[in-house]
């Protein structure tokens, strides 16, 4: 073997393209961190927050896909966000998505893991490569026994059943208080009867120093009596059929009226 052998072995090593495989790195491109409720009951639905950070301070990024695994999912199956968002490079974003518990889930801890899409802006000429980045696996998530129908009837209805109380008892006030308005408003439009004559005569009439003028009481289109009339000797006095006053003479002196007209 030639003493230079050694040498090319070096250079040989040294001209070999370095390279890592894509997982290794990517997993030091983003910093996530999952923000949740861990407790989910059976046939329920849980919100859940990624924050997402870029660790990848060369070039600029953009998210195309992120879906979080449980393992009552099939294999293949996500709770998925489909919107792409551009992160820039030492910046952070934060991804919703909505995890929702079947009825068949077993209670207890479940497994989950976290899968990310994306595409960094590193290729020749400026183009853009796609890369996965990948939670490790972990049980954060524990579903819970639903509760009874008695159980949400208590929590979900009580509050309406309240609700519905307060109003009834608001409309039988309300009832009560339009019956009593409408009573009193009826005693007040009654007519009162008119007070018992105490000034007993031939005529009726009332005594002197009643007011003689229209009122309803004797009707719209009467006169109240206006007294019994002084007589001189030899004359007659009657009584006027249209205004009810005592007159005297061929006319009613108070409405004009004609005697026997």
């Amino acid at each position: 073997m030639s003493r230079y052998a050694p040498l090319f072995v070096l250079f040989a090593i040294m001209a070999t393209p370095f390279s890592i495989p894509a997982e290794a790195i990517t997993q030091d491109d983003l910093s996530v961190r999952m923000i949740y409720v861990s407790l989910i009951e059976q046939g329920k639905t849980n919100s859940v927050t990624l924050h997402v950070s870029s660790q990848y301070q060369k070039h600029p990024m953009k998210i195309n896909w992120t879906g979080l695994h449980l393992d009552w999912q099939m294999e293949d199956a996500f709770f998925e966000n489909t919107t792409q968002f551009e992160l820039s490079s030492g910046h952070s974003l934060s991804i919703g998505l909505y995890v929702q518990c079947p009825w068949s889930a077993a209670v207890g801890k479940h497994s989950d893991y976290i899968l990310i899409e994306y595409l960094v802006q590193d290729g020749p000429n400026g183009t853009w490569n796609e890369y996965m980045w990948m939670s490790e696996e972990t049980q954060d998530f524990e579903v819970a026994l639903a509760r009874t129908t008695t159980d949400t009837a208590n929590n979900t209805a009580g509050m309406p059943s309240a609700m519905l109380t307060i109003g009834a008892l608001v409309v039988v006030v309300l009832v009560v208080f339009g019956v009593v308005v409408v009573i009193a408003s009826a005693r007040r439009k009654k007519v009162q009867p008119a007070p018992p004559q105490t000034w007993p005569d031939q005529y009726g009439l009332p005594p002197a120093g009643v007011p003689q003028t229209a009122s309803p009481q004797y009707g719209a289109t009467q006169y109240p009596p206006a007294g019994p009339p002084v007589l001189s000797p030899g004359t007659t006095a009657w009584i006027c059929t249209e205004c009810g006053s005592p007159a005297t003479g061929a006319s009613c002196g108070r409405c004009g009226h004609v005697r026997g007209g």
